[in-house]
């Protein structure tokens, strides 16, 4: 089941807190914060599982001044094996971060990319069960700023 409003949201925070309660608390942040920021998050496919979230922020950031930053909140919240590194696509250049995360008991494959245009910052999370970079490469080969 995708989540669709607050109810659907708040069942899956209650089951991913039972595995990974600091992710839990994270997740309860940042959607508090986005609702306050107007941020813009879309989700395709199942919460824990394979999926794909898009989140756009309506401010640039240097995406390499970050990744110490994004690397340690990621690890914070029971990450494995998270390495960042710098990576030019059509859309600009980006960052990338690969690591492992348990979720409502399931372990999944992250891979994310933070990628700026100087206004706006859009940040792809592509969330697998098991790795898939072809897949993610091939997808992000394709992504560029309307």
């Amino acid at each position: 089941m995708t989540p669709r409003d607050t109810k659907d949201y708040t069942a899956f925070l209650t089951r991913v807190a039972k595995d990974n309660p600091k992710l839990a608390a994270e997740l309860k942040k940042d959607l508090a914060l986005a609702a306050r920021k107007n941020y813009a998050v879309h989700a395709i496919g199942q919460p824990v599982g394979t999926n794909l979230n898009v989140q756009v922020q309506g401010v640039g950031i240097d995406v390499d001044v970050v990744a110490p930053t994004i690397k340690a909140q990621l690890t914070k919240v029971g990450g494995t094996g998270v390495r960042t590194s710098p990576v030019e696509l059509p859309a600009g250049h980006a960052l990338k971060v690969d690591y492992r995360l348990r979720l409502a008991g399931i372990l999944v494959y992250g891979t994310q990319y933070y990628v700026s245009n100087g206004s706006l910052t859009a940040i792809l999370t592509f969330t697998l069960r098991t790795p898939g970079p072809a897949q993610v490469a091939s997808m992000m080969s394709t992504f560029a700023f309307d």
